[in-house]
């Protein structure tokens, strides 16, 4: 154990400096009140001895100096002014005399000086601060709480009305708050409130800012809900509205409130404020039809809320009403029938239904003739409008509105026509017409409906104003259609070139507005004058249908007169783009009548009308009437041309086929004319090397199909041949293309599947090729067409099929496995085929491949071997089993399942040897993995078990701790270890050394099987350093195995422990830190006054880090960034005496 030698001399002489004294600040935080009373205390001081001082603070300012004479060793000094002293750290350094001059080591210690008074708090908040703002002095709390800022950690005062009401520290922030604890609740009205603040040192500040705090405890009256915005209902007070987002409005019961507004009980938000007034706008929310009750309450800046207001009811109504029926009363229809809205007056009346208690406006053309309310029990209404526009039509609609203001959508609009009068129509043959024909019809266009009513109209001359013809309108010659009047007089208009004109009565024709037409009863309104020669007043065409090659187109031409043609009149026809002449058939001599012809040849294509010229063609000849006049040759009345189409154009067959240039089968020839035929039999179809067979008309009139079968390989033709169908105008159809193939029947086939390389597949090849030969190019070769027969355990796919032409191809055979044989077949899946298609004639079987057989099992003539074995030893003999006769075998050891143990043996001429020597305690059995492999590519791979069997040994397990504590030299330290004997045979365990310093009793121990035994070990130092070493031990572990060896570590240190006296180290005046360290190490030597020492550290293991002879200054820094971790020795020493200090070194 540590022990401590004290050794003390006397010495007479006074030359010791005053030592061991201290000072401390009897303030450790000296405030402003203290700058003239603060002190400070000895301990230790020499009573008789003279003290100094001196202070200054780290912000500079007069430094503070005195002196005086030690009474006691506690003498306790008044400090002089520090009036001139900056705030900061101070620092007092004293120094003892002793009457023999001796000076001392100056001691020091160190104080705040704080004389600076706080700053003045603020306070920011009254708790609860109920008012408007969170900051403005309101509340309605009688007893409030008061929060502010001051000086981090300062102690703040709080004044209500310059009276304390307690005190509180601020936080490390400066944030603070007081309760408010007086013994009752303050009464409403304006409080002033201040704090002060003092900080650690005693300093006050000035008081604060007064806050004035209003208390207000008196909740307000409730407010009035008066109105809301847009109130749509019958006054405009009423509470009803069409409008569901509204703004709500009302009275304050007192100025500086705020109001929160209510429907039906759930608040929905706060109003805005005036100075009487609040209005609360809801118009955000769209509120669902129905009724509300609308409240408030009104809450004063103190926060306190008064009662709820009265209720206000809401009635939101939004549906428009349905749109209102309207109509025309009948009484004011006058047209054909009273509901047709068609009248002559131009004031009208209309009626209705709307719903009961709106308000119905009705316009007119969009322009408001005003409101009337439906019938408070039917809802029907009615108003008379007038003055409006005449001889046109207007559009009426009405519109409900109902109580509330919603407007509904308008009814459907009503067209009325306001016909006043007839206009005048306009006349065929116009008025001053003339060249009118004798046969022409007399045509009134109105520009409305007309009808007949009741009077007269005749025809007469205007030369004497004769009537060529009179009746009555009701006559069937006079026929309406709509606006059209036609008058078809019995007499023809003659004598030629003569003027007629035509008188009607008024009110031979009334509209259907009952307007009465106002008729002609003058001679100058419609006048016309007859053609003065022959016309040609009609033109006969032939009938609307479709003329071929060889019709004849027929055109009779009526006259006004009777005529004579001579020569060779022609009139033009236009056949599509082409123009053509039709011929004068016969003679015309004093006949009414001509007629001309065309016949239709080849080529001829009219499909959307011919046409006809506009006169006669006289070429030369002549064209008079009976009184040798020239007869006008215009065609007149000729009728519509539209219908008559010409088709002189042979239809033609285009003959296709399904088959290419190659086929080995009946194909299909399709037989399309370019237009619709008939007469198309199967006979008509001419085939060369085959036969037609199933004719169909595949599209009526146009196409037809028939199956072509060829006859033998070769080419095979088909054709049609002309005249052998007509269209639909008779013309004979052109002959066909000719369509060919080539006939192939034949199929093909495979005429060999031989091997590509040599039989015997080697174990391992995974990969084989047949060559296949067809009997023709083919096409649609792949691996689908083949298949892999196989015998025994053998497996393989088929993996590529290369073409070498197009009658060779190469099969490649891959993922070859097993044993047996491999052989490829063609298969016949009709996917091969030749050029005409012809899928392949059969199957055919290839030749085969042989594979190899593999080793099947290993095993090993003997599978242990016992433990202490040498090295080399031999185990046992491998043998394999293989299907192969006469295949040999190689062996070795490989990776894989059960091959943790390979490492420890050999294999060598199929022999399995040790390469360790085992041991049966350590490890009684091995796993090894061996491989055999049969030369031609197969192998076996299987993990055996070599079992080590036991042989007695002894086994000795030796425990302690040889690292022993610092010993003083002389000195001895001990420590027990056991020795145990974990084998199965008893041994002697023998110390057979041990080093300098160290010692184990006793020197040998017989220990048997399962036994354990103490034994002492000893570290006796003779010197101070530090001893290191081992102590060896040894033991037979067998009869053979003899002298095994064990170790065991020692370390230990001896020292010298030494006590204070004259010139001696004392180990408490030597100061290393930090202690643990990480970087450096400081060493602080200034308590031996410059006295010179050997300083030596040295590391865990003993080896010396650092060595300084003699160092006599106060401080020694270490640098220890590179020192392994551990618990390091530092040794001061001098001829006198030695101190050792220990310090951990962390990383």
């Amino acid at each position: 154990s540590d022990q401590t030698v004290s050794v003390s001399t006397a010495d007479d002489d006074d030359g010791t400096a005053p030592s061991g004294y201290s000072i401390t600040f009897d303030d450790a935080l000296i405030g402003g009140g203290e700058i003239t009373t603060s002190s400070f205390t000895f301990a230790g001081a020499e009573v008789g001895a003279t003290y100094n001082y001196s202070l200054s603070s780290d912000n500079g300012g007069i430094a503070v100096t005195g002196s005086g004479t030690i009474a006691t060793a506690t003498d306790q000094i008044t400090l002089a002014s520090l009036f001139g002293v900056n705030d900061g750290t101070l620092t007092l350094s004293v120094t003892l005399t002793d009457p023999a001059n001796n000076v001392g080591t100056a001691v020091t210690a160190t104080s705040t000086l704080d004389a600076t008074t706080p700053e003045v708090p603020v306070i920011t908040s009254v708790s609860e601060d109920t008012g408007s703002s969170s900051s403005d002095g309101v509340t309605s709390d009688a007893s409030p709480d008061v929060s502010g800022t001051a000086e981090a950690n300062a102690t703040v005062e709080v004044f209500v009305g310059g009276n304390s009401v307690g005190t509180t520290t601020a936080d490390a922030s400066g944030d603070w708050t007081l309760a408010y604890s007086g013994g009752t609740d303050l009464s409403d009205g304006t409080i002033s409130v201040t704090a002060t603040a003092m900080d650690a040192a005693g300093n006050t500040s000035i008081a604060s800012v007064a806050v004035n705090v209003t208390i207000d405890t008196t909740a307000p009256n409730a407010p009035s809900v008066t109105s809301i915005s847009n109130d749509t209902g019958v006054n405009g007070t009423d509470g009803k509205t069409n409008d569901n987002t509204i703004t709500i409005s009302g009275t304050l019961p007192e100025s500086n409130v705020t109001v929160e507004v209510f429907i039906d009980g759930v608040s929905v938000g706060q109003a805005v404020v005036g100075l009487s007034e609040f209005t609360f706008d809801y118009t955000g929310t769209e509120l669902e039809d129905g009724e509300y009750e609308i409240t408030a309450k009104a809450t004063d800046v103190a926060g306190n809320t008064g009662a709820l207001s009265s209720v206000f009811n809401l009635t939101i109504d939004t549906a428009a009403p349905d749109a209102p029926t309207i109509g025309l009363d009948p009484l004011y229809d006058t047209g054909f029938s009273d509901s047709d809205n068609l009248t002559n007056s131009t004031t009208l009346k209309f009626t209705g239904v709307a719903e009961i208690g709106s308000d119905v406006e009705v316009f007119v053309n969009d322009v408001s003739q005003g409101v009337t309310a439906p019938d408070v029990i039917t809802g029907e209404w009615s108003t008379i409008v007038s003055s409006l526009p005449q001889n046109q039509d207007v559009e009426v609609k009405a519109v409900a509105t109902d109580y509330v203001g919603n407007t509904g959508a308008a009814s459907e609009v009503l067209t009325v026509t306001i016909d006043n009068t007839v206009a005048d129509p306009t006349f065929s043959p116009a008025d001053n017409a003339v060249g009118v024909l004798p046969s022409a019809n007399l045509v009134l266009t109105f520009e409305e409906e007309v009808r007949k009513s009741g009077n007269t109209i005749s025809i007469r001359k205007s030369s004497d104003n004769s009537i060529l013809e009179s009746f009555d309108v009701s006559s069937d010659k006079v026929t309406v259609n709509g606006s059209v009047v036609t008058i078809n007089p019995d007499n023809a208009l003659l004598p030629a070139a003569t003027e007629f004109y035509v008188i009607i009565g008024q009110g031979a024709f009334i509209d259907n507005a009952g307007n009465d037409y106002m008729g002609i009863s003058n001679n100058t309104t419609w006048t016309f004058t007859t053609i003065d020669a022959a016309v040609v007043t009609a033109v006969s065409v032939p009938s609307a249908e479709t003329y071929g090659i060889g019709d004849n187109l027929d055109f009779e031409l009526t006259f006004s007169q009777e005529v004579t043609m001579t020569g060779s009149p022609t009139i033009d026809l236009t056949i599509g783009s082409e123009t053509v002449t039709a011929s004068l058939q016969g003679s015309v001599t004093a006949s009414t009548t001509a007629t001309f012809r065309y016949t239709v040849e080849e080529g001829d294509l009219d499909t959307d009308g011919i046409s006809i010229g506009s006169t006669i063609n006289l070429n030369g000849g002549t064209l008079k009437d009976a009184f040798d006049i020239d007869a006008l040759a215009d065609l007149n009345n000729v009728p519509s041309l539209a219908a008559i189409l010409v088709d002189g154009v042979k239809p033609t067959p285009t003959i296709t086929s399904n088959a290419g240039s190659l086929t080995n089968a009946a194909f299909t020839a399709t037989f399309t004319y370019d237009e619709a035929v008939t007469g198309l039999e199967l006979g008509d179809i001419s085939v060369t090397n085959g036969t037609a067979s199933n004719f169909t008309n595949v599209t009526a009139g146009t196409v037809w199909s028939a199956t072509i079968t060829p006859t033998a390989d070769g080419e095979t033709t088909v054709t049609l041949n002309a005249d052998v169908a007509a269209d639909a105008a008779g013309n004979a159809s052109k002959a066909g293309n000719t369509v060919s193939t080539t006939f192939d029947g034949t199929a093909p086939t495979v005429t060999s599947i031989t091997r590509a390389e040599s039989d015997q597949i080697p174990t391992g090849t995974t990969s084989r090729s047949f060559t296949v030969v067809f009997s023709e190019d083919v096409t649609g070769v792949d691996v689908s067409d083949f298949e892999v027969v196989t015998t025994g355990s053998a497996t393989a796919s088929i993996n590529t099929v290369t073409a070498t032409d197009a009658k060779t191809y190469t099969v490649n055979v891959n993922g070859i496995s097993g044993e047996g044989t491999i052989g490829l077949n063609a298969k016949d899946d009709d996917s091969i085929i030749d050029a005409a298609t012809n899928p392949l004639g059969g199957t055919f079987t290839g030749e085969i491949y042989s594979t190899n057989f593999v080793p099947t099992d290993i095993s090993i003539s003997t599978s242990s071997i016992q433990e202490n074995n040498a090295v080399g030893a031999e185990i046992g003999t491998f043998a394999t089993t293989d299907a192969d006769a006469g295949d040999s075998f190689t062996y070795s050891l490989v990776s894989g399942t059960g091959d943790a143990d390979n490492s420890s043996f050999t294999i060598g001429g199929g022999k399995l040897l040790a390469a360790d020597v085992f041991d049966f305690e350590t490890k009684d059995s091995y796993n090894i993995r061996v491989k055999t492999e049969d030369g031609f590519g197969g192998n076996y791979e299987e993990a055996l078990t070599i079992s080590i069997t036991n042989e007695g040994e002894a086994i000795i397990v030796v425990t302690g701790d040889g690292v022993f504590d610092q010993t003083v030299l002389g000195l001895s330290s001990t420590k027990s270890w056991t020795v145990e004997n974990q084998g199965d045979v008893a041994t002697e365990v023998r110390i057979i050394s041990s080093s300098q310093g160290f010692s184990v009793t006793p020197g040998s121990v017989q220990v048997n099987p399962g036994e354990t035994k103490n034994i002492t070990a000893v570290f006796r130092p003779r010197e101070a350093r530090v001893y290191t070493g081992v102590v060896v031990f040894n033991y037979d572990i067998t009869d053979n195995i003899k002298d095994n060896v064990l170790e065991i570590g020692l370390t230990g240190e001896g020292v010298i422990v030494t006590g204070l006296d004259n010139g001696q180290i004392n180990e408490e005046q030597i100061i290393v830190f930090p202690n643990p360290a990480s970087t450096s190490i400081t060493i602080d030597l200034s308590e031996l006054h410059g006295m010179p020492v050997d300083i030596q550290m040295v590391n865990p293991t003993g080896v010396s880090k650092l060595e300084k002879e003699n160092f006599n200054k106060s401080e020694l820094t270490i640098d220890v960034t590179n020192f392994e971790s551990g618990l390091y020795i530092i040794q001061f020493s001098n001829e006198r005496s030695l101190v050792r200090k220990k310090v951990l070194i962390r990383r």
